[in-house]
């Protein structure tokens, strides 16, 4: 039987629709608020029209970290007290008109760029216990400056030399769309933390497709910066 190719892909994303729809493991088939899959442009005009706040996007995304983390298993520190109060300064410069061009946006953060007071281990027992940071990642500082939201630090496999995140110091990292795969790597907890929801945006490094794998694995956009041009 001959099938044309326009029945054939309809047929096709119908199926597809209806395995994530009904597999256990698809952790956006499940019931999730909004506000946790939109876009930063949606989200911006819902702050600036108060039909939302970005305390609101951290508590929903937080909501969805606790419910569905223990399985995927992409967080290695979460910072969600200093977030709140991130997100409460950005809820207070919408509403006096000063708000910055990232306000309120959540941004998850590989486990290789620094804060005061946070931990990077690189995927390795040798550093999870290693004295927290006293100074920031230029891109922190850039991030922070346009009042993005940090709430968590993202997995990565040791050294970062390796496409997924299987590490003694922090686990296998699951792809939240089918939890027997790997969300490629080396950005791993960044690719799998944002096709689950738990952030809107998210930080990556690139050198062999460190950002390119994980986009490609969990169905995502992912933005390699030419050197010289985005600070790291």
């Amino acid at each position: 039987m001959m099938i044309d190719r326009r029945t054939l892909i309809k047929g096709a994303g119908a199926a597809l629709t209806a395995a994530a729809a009904l597999g256990p493991h698809g952790a956006r088939a499940q019931a999730a608020d909004p506000l946790c899959y939109a876009s930063v442009r949606e989200l911006i005009a819902m702050f600036r029209a108060r039909k939302a706040s970005p305390v609101d996007l951290l508590k929903a995304q937080i909501k969805r970290v606790e419910a569905y983390n223990p399985k995927v298993n992409c967080i290695t520190y979460e910072h969600f007290d200093q977030a709140l109060k991130e997100a409460k300064a950005s809820e207070d410069r919408y509403r006096r008109g000063t708000a910055r061009p990232l306000d309120g946006i959540t941004v998850a953060i590989k486990d290789e760029f620094s804060r005061p007071g946070w931990r990077t281990t690189q995927g390795s027992l040798i550093y999870k216990d290693s004295p927290p940071a006293t100074e920031s990642s230029a891109i922190a500082d850039a991030l922070e400056a346009a009042g993005a939201v940090m709430p968590f630090q993202t997995t990565v496999p040791e050294f970062y030399l390796f496409l997924g995140a299987s590490t003694r110091a922090w686990g296998t990292t699951r792809n939240p769309w089918n939890l027997e795969y790997s969300p490629g790597g080396s950005s791993a907890g960044s690719g799998a933390a944002l096709a689950a929801g738990f952030a809107t945006l998210a930080m990556g490094s690139d050198m062999g497709g460190s950002i390119r794998i994980p986009a490609s694995q969990c169905g995502l956009y992912g933005f390699k910066p030419p050197f010289g041009r985005v600070a790291g």
